[in-house]
């Protein structure tokens, strides 16, 4: 369905006289991408699947396919689900790798700052297409992670989560 939605939409945004509906199968081939990941867990529930490996892959493809379709200039609400699945790829990635809890906003920080240089004046097609919206974005994500890691600073001292003392060095940071 989700290949029907997306060749639908993409030959009727060639033909004038369709294109609004065009845009619409192409939105809602778009938003089922990331949920043909969820749909595989359920799918294949019987087999040992890695829950965190399958949300990094629906992450990393749906920010590669919205980045690619706003790239396009189809519609800056791509590059704003682009941000969202990169901020998720992010998060998944961390629980992938058994990152500690106090190193996570670390992770978000870089690649918050990733987002906000692709406001930059490097690529002009990427700056209009993306780049305001992924600044943006890149900047709330970066002041949450900050507020999130001072909020952490004071539990990490608890013993339920076995923290070496030595790497609360860059909370305050």
């Amino acid at each position: 369905y989700t290949l029907a939605f997306l060749t639908g939409g993409a030959v009727c945004l060639r033909i004038p006289r369709v294109e609004m509906a065009g845009r619409v199968f192409f939105a809602v081939g778009a938003m089922l991408v990331p949920l043909n990941f969820v749909a595989a867990r359920s799918i294949f529930a019987d087999e040992d699947l890695s829950l965190e490996a399958l949300w990094l892959a629906g992450s990393l493809v749906t920010a590669v396919f919205y980045t690619a379709v706003a790239w396009l200039g189809i519609g800056r609400m791509y590059a704003f689900g682009a941000g969202v699945a990169a901020l998720s790829a992010t998060l998944a990635a961390c629980a992938v790798a058994g990152v500690p809890i106090e190193w996570v906003p670390l992770a978000i920080i870089a690649i918050s700052l990733a987002m906000v240089l692709t406001d930059g004046p490097a690529n002009e097609t990427l700056r209009e297409r993306a780049g305001i919206v992924w600044s943006l974005q890149g900047q709330v994500a970066a002041t949450l992670a900050a507020a999130g890691a001072l909020l952490l600073a004071p539990f990490v001292a608890d013993s339920q989560l076995e923290v070496d003392w030595t790497t609360r060095w860059y909370l305050p940071v």
